[in-house]
């Protein structure tokens, strides 16, 4: 079977119906954000009338609509009128005195749009800022300006990529596997308590599998990340039921988040500083977030699968999609729904959308194709639905547990409760509006490409910017919805995104490099300027990461990988109290974990006065104290870091 390995060149094909249709999009999106966040924020459609969840999405729909409604109209000009190529429609060279003038103009518009964002996240003085820039940009471009080498003919450069990706891949894995969640996790962090409450909102719902309680309504249904406990389970059984096995797990599958990412950027990239680029940046500026405390809920629950889709996405674009591809991207699907339904949703949304695009790049536009495509969507999104719910609706009978059904299945992840967890969407918000507009352009580029170039090779770092941006702007609910979190969650595709961006200009570099000798149209200059912008913002986010490095080695002095102490301390505990001890709250699962014991409750963050009357001995956490009856004495405390248990026994 023919492949596109050998697909080094990109279109040179001027297609300006892309250009077009992507420039209408971005007025039309922008006119509506402006109104709902900025200037009628009251109004009927404003920002604070509807929330911003539906903001958020009203702005990609209108995207979508004037994207697609402008490209439409301009293949129905180029046929009815011109009848001409787009080429011969817009035939704009540009010669070099014009070009160096376009440079300069538009080189100070790229430096001082980044500068806002450079000194949001900068700590160095302002000439240092100033000196990286002009020396990343000046050996980028003579870097772009050399000959480069396809990794896949050259040994010594595919194993030096090989070694890049893990060493690259263990520091994110290394980076989640926090075992002792009682500790501070690094300067920077909001103490141990903040770690042991999002760590007993992430692990409780494993406990309560593990031993066995049924899913049912409300937070303890869901806990808002999904049914993953369920596959958690059965490598609890195997490897033992305790959060240093959890720990390690999530370790695994943050190290196989990036490796997904960086194995899609090696596929998708044809310029070895870009695929370079993509994985040293991504760890430099992305890891930092979950060394900074412990948050398994983002790192790496909410990345592990969209990472797995952009790998597909990108390698099935290139190597073409067969019936195996269909196979493999539907139970992904579903071991995804089972995982979070929440990225299963948007994974799903993005798999179904290059299932049109890589249907249409294959077979055109055509009434038979569509329906054929739309029947076997339909029938894998009744596949994925199902298999999940099933599965769910097994295990609660086996528990004895309720019936669970569809509407009760996606628990809490509606508009009603992402409004209520909302904070205030700022128009100048500068942390999601950089990511927003690589994402939203990316996503058209890609897009608008698939849909329309069908001539010539494919272009194979399509997929992986389409994957990327489409998937991001998903998760970027997560941040429109929480302004002031979340914004951590997208940095891994914001940089995938720019490295695309930039091997795009490298592409060009033949181009551009003699404009004498070559045809050089607006676009190019576009592409340039659009490189020189990606090239501003992977400098800032590299040295962004750069300066958080110290937070990774204060970690290691706290104790956040010492296990071995945590064990000390529940065997003390353990050695105190009665066998028959009740527990609930934060940190009780991680305690009882370590007995092999079930605490008998199933709430994480609640402990009900009424329940604790009816035993004899508890154990709770010292922010729990005012829930204890009169008749019970503190027997003794265990203190571990900042944090202190009490033990209790009834009075005779």
């Amino acid at each position: 079977m023919k492949t596109v390995m050998e697909d080094n060149e990109l279109n040179t094909k001027d297609n300006y119906q892309v250009i077009i249709s992507t420039a209408s999009a971005f007025l039309g999106g922008a006119s509506y954000w402006g109104y709902a966040v900025l200037l009628n924020r009251d109004g009927i459609m404003g920002v604070n009338t509807i929330g911003n969840f539906k903001t958020y999405a009203l702005l990609l729909l209108l995207f979508t609509f004037f994207f697609l409604l402008t490209a439409g109209i301009y293949s129905i000009i180029k046929r009815k009128i011109f009848r001409r190529n787009d080429e011969q429609i817009i035939d704009k060279t540009i010669g070099k005195p014009r070009l160096i003038i376009l440079l300069i103009l538009g080189g100070l518009f790229v430096v001082c749009s980044g500068i806002p964002y450079f000194d949001d996240i900068s700590s160095f003085p302002e000439w240092m800022n100033a000196l990286i820039i002009l020396l990343i940009t000046f050996f980028v471009f003579a870097y772009i300006y050399c000959s480069d080498t396809q990794i896949w003919n050259n040994r010594f450069l595919l194993l030096a990529t090989i070694l890049l990706i893990v060493m690259c891949s263990s520091i994110w894995g290394y980076a989640s596997a926090t075992s002792n969640i009682f500790v501070r996790t690094g300067s920077g962090d909001f103490g141990s308590y903040y770690n042991l409450y999002h760590a007993s909102a992430y692990i409780d719902t494993i406990y309560n599998v593990y031993y066995k309680i049924p899913y049912m309504e409300g937070m303890q249904f869901t806990d808002l990340y999904g049914h993953y406990g369920l596959i958690f389970y059965p490598f609890l059984k195997i490897f033992g039921g305790n959060i240093h096995t959890i720990s390690i797990i999530l370790g695994i599958l943050n190290a196989g988040s990036a490796a997904f990412v960086f194995l899609a950027a090696c596929i998708a990239l044809k310029s070895n500083f870009t695929r370079a680029a993509a994985i040293i940046v991504t760890t430099a500026f992305g890891v930092s977030a979950p060394f900074m405390n412990i948050y398994w809920q983002v790192f790496p629950h909410r990345i592990i699968f969209p990472a797995a889709f952009i790998f597909l996405i990108t390698y099935y674009w290139r190597y073409g999609l067969k019936t195996r591809g269909y196979i493999i991207g539907t139970i992904c699907l579903i071991l995804n729904m089972i995982w979070n339904n929440e990225t299963a949703i948007i994974c799903g949304v993005a798999w179904t959308v290059f299932l049109v695009a890589e249907n249409i790049y294959n077979n055109g536009f055509s009434i038979k194709n569509f329906i054929k495509i739309f029947a076997i969507i339909v029938c894998m999104w009744i596949v994925v639905i199902t298999v999940p719910l099933t599965v769910v609706n097994i295990y609660n009978h086996m528990c004895n547990g309720s019936i669970i059904r569809i509407t009760d299945y996606l628990g809490l992840v509606n508009v009603d409760f992402m409004k209520n967890r909302s904070s205030e969407l700022d128009f100048f918000n500068k942390e999601y509006v950089f990511k927003l507009f690589a994402f939203l352009l990316g996503f058209a580029v890609s897009f608008g490409n698939m849909l329309f170039q069908r001539e010539g090779k494919k272009r194979t770092e399509l997929g992986f910017l389409f994957s990327n941006s489409v998937i991001a702007l998903g998760l970027m609910t997560y941040y429109i919805n929480r302004t002031k979190a979340g914004n951590d969650l997208t940095d891994m595709y914001y940089i995938c995104c720019l490295s695309g961006y930039l091997d795009i200009m490298y592409q060009r570099k033949n181009l551009w490099k003699n404009p004498q000798k070559k045809q050089l149209y607006l676009k190019d200059v576009f592409i340039i300027l659009l490189g020189s912008f990606s090239i501003l913002m992977l400098t800032v986010s590299c040295f962004y990461g750069i300066e958080k490095y110290p937070i990774c080695l204060s970690k290691n002095g706290t104790g956040a990988y010492d296990y071995k102490s945590f064990q000390d301390y529940t065997k003390a505990i353990y050695s105190s109290i009665d066998e028959n001890t009740w527990s609930a709250g934060l940190g009780s699962s991680a305690v009882f974990f370590e007995f092999d014991k079930d605490k008998q409750s199933y709430e994480w963050n609640y402990v009900d006065e009424d329940e604790l009357k009816k035993h004899d001995n508890i154990l709770l956490l010292n922010v729990y104290y005012d829930k204890i009856p009169e008749n019970y004495t503190l027997k003794c405390e265990f203190p571990y870091e900042e944090l202190v248990f009490g033990y209790f026994e009834k009075n005779e």
